[in-house]
């Protein structure tokens, strides 16, 4: 068992997952590792993902390919640490025809991942959104709940949940989607 201080200076804790600190200055450990964390999923996002990782819902103007690498480990170009994150899910229809955005009245299917303070070392683990995707709400919930279960402390989801999100859009998995729609 953990026996933390009263003392307001060397007890703190994340509000939102309640992960306790016996000092101040094991705070400061756990930022920069969630930071190092962040930095080294954001990477891999990159290197995953490419152009289909954004900074934004209507991101259009990411970085170009020739832009510089980041100067050092905390810096991931315009992708920020603090998330929200945004993952183009791309169709199979699309993929086939050379890649390009989807031109439905509804717009590119995104995954919205949106971290909480302590991600990806405490226990509350990231929320799941899902946008410009048409199916049945009840089906969408339980979907997102699959995502969130998914998450264990100190386990990257990011290419998990991307992953699992093209699983279930490209193969037609989801029953209540509407194809025509994305």
């Amino acid at each position: 068992p953990l026996y933390l201080c009263p003392c307001p200076w060397h007890v703190r804790a994340c509000a939102v997952c309640s992960v306790p600190a016996v000092v101040s200055i094991n705070i400061n450990v756990m930022e920069r590792e969630v930071r190092n964390r962040r930095a080294e999923e954001v990477e891999a996002l990159q290197a995953y993902y490419g152009n289909d990782l954004q900074r934004s819902l209507r991101d259009g103007s990411r970085s170009s390919p020739a832009s510089p690498p980041p100067s050092s480990e905390s810096e991931t170009g315009d992708y920020p640490l603090e998330g929200p994150w945004f993952l183009i899910i791309r169709q199979a229809n699309i993929e086939s025809n050379g890649g390009g955005n989807s031109n439905s009245s509804l717009g590119t299917p995104t995954l919205e991942i949106r971290l909480p303070p302590c991600y990806p070392l405490g226990e509350a683990g990231p929320e799941p959104i899902l946008h410009n995707v048409m199916m049945k709400p009840q089906l969408k919930q339980q979907f997102l709940k699959e995502l969130r279960d998914m998450y264990e402390a100190e386990m990257d989801v990011g290419i998990l949940w991307g992953e699992r999100c093209r699983e279930e859009f490209l193969f037609g998995e989801m029953k209540g989607v509407d194809e025509d729609t994305l």
